[in-house]
Protein backbone atom coordinates (compact mmCIF):
# COMPACT_ATOMS: atom_id res chain seq x y z
CA UNK A 1 0.00 0.00 0.00
CA UNK A 2 2.58 2.20 0.51
CA UNK A 3 4.33 1.84 -2.46
CA UNK A 4 0.83 2.82 -4.59
CA UNK A 5 1.08 6.28 -2.25
CA UNK A 6 4.49 7.05 -3.81
CA UNK A 7 3.67 6.14 -6.91
CA UNK A 8 0.53 8.26 -6.90
CA UNK A 9 2.52 11.04 -5.69
CA UNK A 10 5.59 10.77 -7.91
CA UNK A 11 2.85 10.74 -10.57
CA UNK A 12 0.96 14.07 -8.99
CA UNK A 13 4.37 15.77 -8.95
CA UNK A 14 5.58 15.11 -12.62
CA UNK A 15 2.20 16.50 -13.85
CA UNK A 16 2.27 19.17 -11.81
CA UNK A 17 5.45 20.33 -13.17
CA UNK A 18 4.30 19.45 -16.45
CA UNK A 19 1.49 21.21 -15.95
CA UNK A 20 3.01 24.92 -14.82
CA UNK A 21 4.12 25.17 -18.21
CA UNK A 22 0.73 25.71 -19.59
CA UNK A 23 -0.55 27.48 -17.43
CA UNK A 24 -1.71 30.93 -18.24
CA UNK A 25 0.21 34.09 -17.23
CA UNK A 26 -1.15 36.41 -14.67
CA UNK A 27 -2.48 39.26 -16.37
CA UNK A 28 -3.13 41.68 -13.65
CA UNK A 29 -1.53 44.81 -14.34
CA UNK A 30 0.82 43.37 -16.62
CA UNK A 31 2.78 45.78 -19.53
CA UNK A 32 2.90 42.47 -21.46
CA UNK A 33 -1.20 42.66 -22.31
CA UNK A 34 -2.43 45.36 -23.70
CA UNK A 35 -5.64 46.35 -24.47
CA UNK A 36 -7.23 49.75 -26.21
CA UNK A 37 -10.18 50.65 -27.89
CA UNK A 38 -10.73 50.71 -31.57
CA UNK A 39 -14.08 51.73 -32.52
CA UNK A 40 -17.24 52.08 -30.97
CA UNK A 41 -20.53 51.77 -32.87
CA UNK A 42 -24.14 52.26 -31.90
CA UNK A 43 -26.84 50.09 -34.07
CA UNK A 44 -30.70 50.13 -32.72
CA UNK A 45 -30.87 49.16 -29.55
CA UNK A 46 -27.16 48.16 -29.30
CA UNK A 47 -23.33 49.33 -28.57
CA UNK A 48 -20.67 47.50 -30.54
CA UNK A 49 -17.27 48.17 -28.94
CA UNK A 50 -14.52 47.08 -31.05
CA UNK A 51 -11.20 46.48 -28.89
CA UNK A 52 -7.63 45.12 -29.55
CA UNK A 53 -6.43 42.44 -27.50
CA UNK A 54 -1.95 42.09 -27.53
CA UNK A 55 -0.48 39.35 -25.75
CA UNK A 56 3.22 40.74 -25.88
CA UNK A 57 4.91 37.76 -23.81
CA UNK A 58 7.10 35.47 -25.90
CA UNK A 59 6.23 32.01 -24.28
CA UNK A 60 2.64 32.89 -22.39
CA UNK A 61 -0.64 32.11 -23.79
CA UNK A 62 -3.43 34.07 -22.29
CA UNK A 63 -7.00 33.31 -22.22
CA UNK A 64 -10.01 35.24 -21.92
CA UNK A 65 -14.19 34.53 -22.12
CA UNK A 66 -17.25 35.88 -23.12
CA UNK A 67 -18.61 37.47 -19.67
CA UNK A 68 -18.43 41.02 -18.91
CA UNK A 69 -20.06 44.17 -17.40
CA UNK A 70 -20.67 47.99 -18.10
CA UNK A 71 -19.43 50.97 -15.53
CA UNK A 72 -20.17 54.63 -16.09
CA UNK A 73 -18.40 56.97 -14.95
CA UNK A 74 -20.30 59.02 -12.19
CA UNK A 75 -17.82 62.28 -10.57
CA UNK A 76 -14.55 59.87 -9.54
CA UNK A 77 -16.33 56.69 -8.98
CA UNK A 78 -17.22 54.15 -11.16
CA UNK A 79 -21.06 52.10 -11.22
CA UNK A 80 -21.96 48.97 -12.36
CA UNK A 81 -24.64 48.79 -14.74
CA UNK A 82 -26.62 46.11 -14.11
CA UNK A 83 -27.44 43.03 -16.36
CA UNK A 84 -31.07 41.59 -15.79
CA UNK A 85 -31.52 38.12 -14.55
CA UNK A 86 -32.42 36.76 -18.50
CA UNK A 87 -29.41 38.28 -20.30
CA UNK A 88 -26.37 35.33 -20.29
CA UNK A 89 -23.14 34.36 -22.17
CA UNK A 90 -21.60 31.49 -23.63
CA UNK A 91 -19.16 29.86 -21.28
CA UNK A 92 -15.78 29.08 -23.88
CA UNK A 93 -12.18 30.18 -23.11
CA UNK A 94 -10.42 31.76 -26.00
CA UNK A 95 -6.44 31.93 -26.10
CA UNK A 96 -4.16 34.15 -27.50
CA UNK A 97 -0.78 32.62 -28.28
CA UNK A 98 2.13 34.70 -27.34
CA UNK A 99 3.11 37.39 -29.59
CA UNK A 100 -0.06 37.81 -31.22
CA UNK A 101 -2.96 40.25 -31.12
CA UNK A 102 -6.83 39.63 -31.62
CA UNK A 103 -9.62 41.90 -32.33
CA UNK A 104 -12.93 41.31 -30.50
CA UNK A 105 -16.48 43.06 -30.32
CA UNK A 106 -18.23 43.50 -27.32
CA UNK A 107 -21.88 43.78 -27.89
CA UNK A 108 -24.00 45.67 -25.73
CA UNK A 109 -27.61 44.74 -26.11
CA UNK A 110 -29.55 47.84 -24.32
CA UNK A 111 -32.57 46.17 -23.82
CA UNK A 112 -30.89 44.06 -20.87
CA UNK A 113 -29.13 46.78 -19.01
CA UNK A 114 -30.51 48.40 -16.18
CA UNK A 115 -30.20 51.61 -17.62
CA UNK A 116 -29.92 52.93 -20.81
CA UNK A 117 -25.96 54.15 -21.97
CA UNK A 118 -26.55 57.88 -23.33
CA UNK A 119 -24.55 59.68 -25.84
CA UNK A 120 -20.81 62.31 -24.43
CA UNK A 121 -20.99 59.92 -20.89
CA UNK A 122 -17.96 57.91 -20.30
CA UNK A 123 -18.15 53.99 -19.63
CA UNK A 124 -16.04 51.26 -19.65
CA UNK A 125 -16.24 47.52 -20.06
CA UNK A 126 -14.76 45.33 -17.79
CA UNK A 127 -13.92 41.79 -18.42
CA UNK A 128 -11.19 39.49 -17.53
CA UNK A 129 -8.34 38.26 -19.30
CA UNK A 130 -5.90 34.86 -17.96
CA UNK A 131 -8.10 35.11 -14.34
CA UNK A 132 -7.87 39.01 -13.94
CA UNK A 133 -9.44 42.35 -14.70
CA UNK A 134 -8.91 44.41 -17.34
CA UNK A 135 -11.28 47.37 -18.89
CA UNK A 136 -11.33 49.82 -21.49
CA UNK A 137 -13.19 52.90 -21.98
CA UNK A 138 -15.35 54.24 -24.25
CA UNK A 139 -18.06 57.19 -25.02
CA UNK A 140 -20.53 56.85 -27.62
CA UNK A 141 -20.74 59.95 -30.20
Amino acid sequence: MNSIIKKCLSFIIIFALISSNLTPVNASNSKKIVVKKVAVKPIESAVKVKVKISNRYKKKDITYGEEFYVSKKDGNKWKKINWSDEYGFNDVENVIAPKKSIKKVFTINQEYLSEKLVKNKIYKIVFKISGHKKSVKFKIK
